[in-house]
């Protein structure tokens, strides 16, 4: 699926022609493509974009064909080694935003922000800035678009590499949902992977008798903090330390930054209809 907005949050490029006015820059938010649907869990298929579509205004569907190559981004490409497909699907990528005027592309997945951001650049892609969905988000909140960031419950927070160690963006994931409760032992800048990096998620990892499985380490780590959820910023990420968690019998719950933020204004917006509803029933009485 992909989304397209306008940094304004009036219309969707597919329906840009008829407001050019409204215009300024066409935005594409673009989940993590290239992953077969199976590889992701239905949680993040569903909610996070979901999720994101709401919280960004504006966010309508522009296409939806995460199997066609030509729409894929092609970070799995690299990292396993096939070089040749993933130059000819940056350029094929580059060439297709040029004709819709993409400026600015905002990525729900770390490694899409790290391949479209940074490796892209050097197939044209100089003048196209590229964010993280937490970036985008963070800055809706400090200009008062979105409610002001809080959660609920324990919550830690898990750094995808891409985003943290790679990417050097650690505070706004963590800003967003109004900071964590309990931090990892190994986070921020310094965090431990989730075990799916360098197209790890497709491979089977063998390890022996004395070593654990790379996401089972980083569970462990997680558990550890005695929080009841654990808020991840990729789709990688989401189900390895899910899978991890549940080889431990560790019961928390894993969720994407958006899904939170979203989460938040859904029960925010139901506070203020409550507490309207309260203040008009004893008018209606009275008359």
């Amino acid at each position: 699926m992909l989304l397209g907005v306008s940094m304004g949050g009036a219309i969707a490029l597919n329906v840009c022609r008829k407001c050019p006015e409204l215009v300024a820059a066409a935005v594409l938010v673009a989940p993590m493509l290239g992953i077969p649907e199976r590889s992701l869990p239905p949680a993040w298929q569903q909610s996070v974009l979901r999720g994101l579509a709401c919280v960004v205004p504006g966010a309508a569907v522009l296409g939806t064909n995460a199997s066609d190559p030509a729409q894929q981004y092609s970070d799995p490409a690299r990292r396993a080694g096939n070089e040749y497909l993933f130059q000819m699907l940056a350029e094929t990528n580059l060439a297709t935003f040029d004709e819709l005027g993409v400026k600015k592309i905002v990525s729900s997945c770390p490694h899409c922000f790290h391949t479209l951001g940074k490796e892209y650049k050097a197939f044209g892609g100089e003048d196209i800035e590229v964010l993280h969905h937490s970036q985008l988000i963070s800055t809706l909140q400090r200009d008062g678009k979105l409610p002001g960031p809080k959660h609920d419950g324990e919550v830690t927070y898990h750094d995808p590499c891409y985003l943290g160690r790679i990417g050097g963006e650690t505070k706004a994931p963590r800003e967003i949902i109004g900071g964590v409760d309990a931090e990892p032992a190994r986070t921020g800048e310094q965090s431990f992977c989730c075990g799916a990096g360098g197209a790890q998620m497709w491979m089977e990892e063998i390890v022996d008798d004395d070593h654990e499985r790379v996401n089972v380490i980083r569970a462990r780590e997680l558990a550890a903090t005695g929080a009841d959820t654990v808020a991840v910023g990729c789709p990688f990420c989401s189900t390895m330390v899910t899978d991890g968690l549940a080889a431990i019998d560790a019961d928390m719950q894993v969720q994407d930054v958006a899904e939170m933020v979203w989460a938040e204004i859904k029960a925010n917006d139901a506070a203020i209809k409550a507490n309207k509803a309260a203040a008009e029933a004893p008018e209606e009485a009275e008359a």
